[in-house]
């Protein structure tokens, strides 16, 4: 096949003009572009190959392969480091698809093989495209140093269930056998896919499953409560002996339908002097045991449907099941619908996918048509070259929400659908173009064998359509009926998971933008706002001036200064006493505050001044609710006003210059900002799937999410729309409608008006009390102590610095925590002080610090964003997710809620040599572990040996190498041999 250069040059090679400089990340300096930002440093940090980079390496000869594909393995006596950067973690995955392709024929000369090397190479370089989006981590590793490549099981499973084969049997046992796999990860990601066509003889059990599942936890929950209230009642009457209270709790307990058997037990307990009757108390924790005692979870259920069903609904012919699709749907989001008769008979699913970022494509308000086809053909040669035998390819676009802001263009429009039809033909068209240039060099896939007919009018078709892509439709077709097609589907639309946060992409799939203000770093690690690209191009594109959309986009992210507020200004301030020490302490910590409110406390301004001159009492300073601002006399809207000035409205909306009609052009997914209402329709979401997938000829992953007031009729509406637009899928979920959603998420009516802190503090409280409640029956007070370990753990979240410190028990495990938030102003820091020490009293009566974990990671509400100054989490929902990701960690080795996962030895991993894995006899643990417990924190370790760690111990060096026999640390003496000292053998 032959491969035109258009994104590099064979002179100056696939790196010209890119700026690399050392970045600091937390494994060390990393080579990136020099506009990278610390997220994306630390993201290819944890993509870097470790330990397996030879200092020298020999080229491996191949018969009929050009010289620069060789593989490479190490040269001997070559020592191992670790990639140093972008480039070499780009060359080897473009380098290994290379080598691949030239193997597969599909490369018709060196000089094309080239040219396709250097184009991938720039084209990932520059965030262009993410080809093989699954196999970044450790691909090539074999091609380009001789490593071993990681094994890549899959852990997804589908099951598809038609005619009359038993259903709910074996679904359930699954999803059971997927939940006992998972059990403890906070993951909540499906890993069953389940099929089921509305015909089988279960399909009602199965579009209620999860309902009922749900139905049947809440039940188990209430009723264990009342349960616990009832008899425990009894066992109180029956302990002290009153008769009328014995009488009135036996009428209780069977009033609430508590069996007689279980009544008969608790006052059998109670003659035979129990203090207590032991009985279980459910709740609705992730982890909890009530949730393990349902099946559902762990399954992502769709059902199967033709015309003929919905025909048969329209004339009340479907024996109720459409009205229990739409309750079940608008309770837990299950099941998804399929229309079979909108699918093409060729349709498949492919393994891998890849990504294309529309906005690199897209310069000034014009877009690079024949770039981004070029782009595809090199996307769809590498996706061939991954996986020569795989029947279907997934080549989707990324990014199209932040194309169509850039342009001008409100998502729900029909100027948006129809570029974004434009957009999504060209890619197909090249990906079809290139799959009949690979048949031509191989052969035909069975499913063009098969499908022929129908395939080839579906490139006629595309064809017959006039736009940017009719040419290369043309050309697809004229090769398809002579050679064929080698996939049976080249393009679909999937998620891009953690590339997007590598690679910095404004927006995921063909989703509209989530924020319009983006919190960038300085190199102090605070973060500025600025407005998101796609935002201030829109405005261009809209024919604003330089000047307005300088006034527009403060309006959004806020002055980030006093100067110029309408209500609360220097001299409103000076008015009050302020002088010029105090007005630029204050102006010193704006920048960095979420509200001003933060910044007006006691440590800014200091005590004396508080006191003595704002007359301010200490009781009032050292209050968590306290305001100043209002203290001061001035109200609410005031305070409001000064706010929108300093930290801007996050929104567009309200801001001067602005066209009210220009206002759609700027929605998001979601309502954005404090005072915002507006957000994308629903319906708009739906139009907007039906047109890409319609002109990809490939489906569409995505989730529909309605705002959590909609009702059942209008989720059936939405599904009769999608078969309509011919929609192949259509999953719709309601917000916070599942029983498994997290308080966060269905709690936003606490304090909608409230300042920030005051509904974290409300929202700690509720969810704080479900754990107090849960562990109140242990009284015992495990004492810290008094000289005890811990750790300072110190980090910005979304700009804002939060210091989190630890203290430990002697057996390493936490019992206390401070959290201190600089800058943060009275009322949100001693709220975390306080939740704090509440949370280390709970720890210390027994509390697991698992249940803290669940309840409080995830949690939503600002400050959020990403996190900087901690090597294994990078981003957070919140302050106290944040807290709790790092407590959980550290302490409880959770390493599925980092993302980086922690290096070295974990201490569980040690002692077991040979025998790991097997059952033996209890064996203590090694001594120089033990010694290393006893003399530094577990949290700050994080359990895990540092890579670096030796102890001198004579003319030997303690490495943390177990031995084979006994487990206890070898050690290497002169002669460079491992050598246990229990032992007395060599390694």
């Amino acid at each position: 096949m032959q491969i035109e250069r258009r994104f590099s040059n064979d002179l100056a090679g696939p790196w010209a003009d890119i700026a690399l400089v050392a970045h600091l990340s937390d494994k060390g300096d990393v080579l990136a572009p020099s506009h990278w930002s610390a997220i994306q440093v630390d993201a290819l940090a944890g993509l870097l190959a470790r330990g397996v980079v030879p200092s020298e390496m020999q080229r491996i000869p191949e018969d009929g392969v050009p010289e620069f594909l060789w593989p490479s393995r190490s040269a001997p006596g070559a020592t191992f480091g670790d990639e140093g950067g972008l480039p070499e973690l780009i060359e080897r995955i473009a380098g290994a698809l290379t080598h691949r392709a030239w193997k597969a024929g599909t490369l018709a000369s060196e000089s094309f093989a080239r040219a396709f090397l250097d184009d991938m190479t720039r084209m990932m370089a520059q965030g262009m495209a993410a080809p093989v989006a699954g196999l970044w981590d450790g691909f090539g590793l074999a091609w380009a140093y001789g490593a071993d490549e990681p094994a890549r099981p899959d852990t997804d499973t589908t099951l598809r269930f038609a005619d009359d084969a038993p259903l709910m049997a074996p679904l359930q046992e699954a999803d059971r056998a997927r939940a006992a796999l998972m059990r403890g990860a906070a993951i909540r990601r499906p890993g069953i896919h389940a099929v089921c066509d509305v015909t089988h003889p279960e399909a009602r059990r199965f579009i209620d499953w999860k309902l009922d599942e749900e139905r049947k936890l809440s039940a188990l929950i209430a009723g264990s409560r009342m349960q616990r209230d009832r008899l425990g009642a009894l066992a109180e009457a029956a302990r002290t002996g009153t008769e009328p209270a014995l009488s009135q709790a036996l009428r209780d307990a069977r009033r609430a339908m508590i069996p007689e058997t279980q009544v008969q037990r608790v006052l059998d307990h109670a003659r035979q002097g129990f203090a207590s009757t032991e009985l279980p108390v459910f709740d609705d924790d992730w982890d909890g045991e009530g949730w393990a005692s349902v099946t559902g979870q762990q399954t992502e259920c769709t059902l199967r449907l033709g015309d003929g069903f919905l025909r048969a609904m329209q004339d009340g012919e479907d024996a109720g099941l459409w009205d229990r699709i739409g309750d079940a749907a608008w309770a837990t989001g299950d099941p998804a619908l399929e229309f079979t008769d909108n699918m093409p008979p060729f349709a498949g699913r492919a393994d891998l996918s890849a990504h294309l970022y529309l906005p690199a494509f897209c310069q000034g308000g014009q877009f690079d048509h024949q770039g981004l086809a070029h782009a595809t053909r090199l996307t769809a040669i590498a996706q061939h070259a991954a996986d020569p035998q795989a029947d279907h390819l997934a080549i989707g676009p990324v990014g199209l929400g932040a194309v169509l802001m850039s342009m001008g263009l409100a998502y729900g429009s029909d100027e948006a659908r129809t570029l974004a039809t434009e957009l999504s033909a060209v890619v197909a068209g090249a990906a079809w173009e290139t799959s009949a240039r690979i048949a031509a060099r191989t052969a035909e896939g069975t499913a063009f064998g098969t499908h022929r007919r129908a395939m080839l009018r579906m490139l006629s078709d595309r064809a017959d359509q006039r736009g940017p892509a009719q040419a290369v439709f043309r050309n697809a077709l004229a090769l398809a009926q002579a050679s064929g097609l080698r996939h049976g589907q080249v393009c679909a639309v999937r998620p891009s998971g953690d590339l997007r946060l590598l690679l910095g992409w404004e927006a995921d799939g063909i989703e509209p933008l989530q924020a319009l203000v983006h919190h960038v770093p300085d190199a102090d690690g605070a973060h500025r706002r600025v407005i998101a690209p796609a935002v201030a191009a829109g405005l261009g594109a809209l024919g604003y001036p330089t000047d307005a959309i300088a006034r527009i986009a403060t309006h959004a992210t806020g002055h980030g200064t006093l100067l110029g507020s309408p209500e609360i200004g220097h001299a409103a301030l000076a008015g009050h006493g302020f002088g010029h020490d105090q007005i630029d302490r204050i102006e010193a910590a704006l920048p960095d505050a979420f509200d001003i409110r933060f910044v007006f406390n006691q440590w800014t301004l200091g005590q004396e001044f508080c006191r003595d001159i704002l007359g301010i009492p200490q009781d009032r300073l050292d209050d968590p609710g306290f305001d100043m601002l209002a203290h001061l006399g001035f109200s609410a809207r005031q305070i409001q006003a000064a706010n929108a000035h300093v930290c801007g409205a996050m929104t567009v909306e309200g801001a001067p210059d602005l066209d009210p009609a220009d206002l759609a052009v700027f929605d998001c997914a979601q309502a954005v900002g404090r005072n915002s209402i507006r957000r994308i329709h629903p319906e708009a979401s739906i139009r907007q799937t039906a047109a890409v997938q319609h002109a990809l000829s490939g489906d569409v992953q995505r989730r529909t999410v309605v705002p959590h007031a909609t009702g059942i009729a209008q989720i059936q509406s939405l599904f009769e729309l999608a078969h309509d637009l011919g929609l192949w899928q259509c999953r719709i979920q309601r917000e916070g409608s599942r029983l498994s959603a997290h308080v966060a998420e269905v709690e936003d009516d606490i304090l909608p008006d409230a300042p920030a802190p005051v509904r974290a503090g409300a929202l700690a409280e509720r969810m704080a009390e479900r754990i107090v409640v849960k562990e109140a029956a242990r009284s015992d007070r495990r004492k810290l102590p008094q000289r005890r370990k811990g750790y300072t753990q110190k980090a910005s979240v979304g700009g804002h610095k939060v210091y989190l410190r630890t203290g430990e028990y002697d057996d390493g495990s936490v019992g206390e925590i401070f959290i201190d938030m600089h800058k943060e102003g009275a009322a949100f820091r001693a709220m975390m002080n306080n939740f704090a020490i509440a949370v280390s009293v709970a720890l210390q009566y027994g509390v697991p610090l698992e249940e803290f974990v669940d309840a409080f990671t995830f949690t939503r509400f600002e400050p959020a964003g990403p996190v900087e100054g901690n090597d294994s989490i990078k981003t957070a929902t919140s302050v106290l997710d944040y807290v709790f990701r790092e407590l959980a960690v550290s302490y409880l080795d959770r390493t599925d809620l980092a993302h980086v996962k922690p290096e070295g030895a974990r201490f569980d991993d040690l002692g077991g040599g040979r025998a790991e894995g097997r059952r033996t006899p209890e064996r203590p643990e090694p001594k120089s572990l033990t010694m290393l417990k006893q003399i530094s924190s577990a949290g700050y370790l994080r359990k895990r040996l540092p890579q670096e760690l030796m102890v001198l111990q004579g003319r030997a060096s303690l490495r943390h190498h177990a031995c084979s026999i006994c487990g206890e640390a070898t050690s290497v003496g002169s002669d460079g041999a491992p050598h246990c000292p229990i032992c007395d053998r060599e390694h």
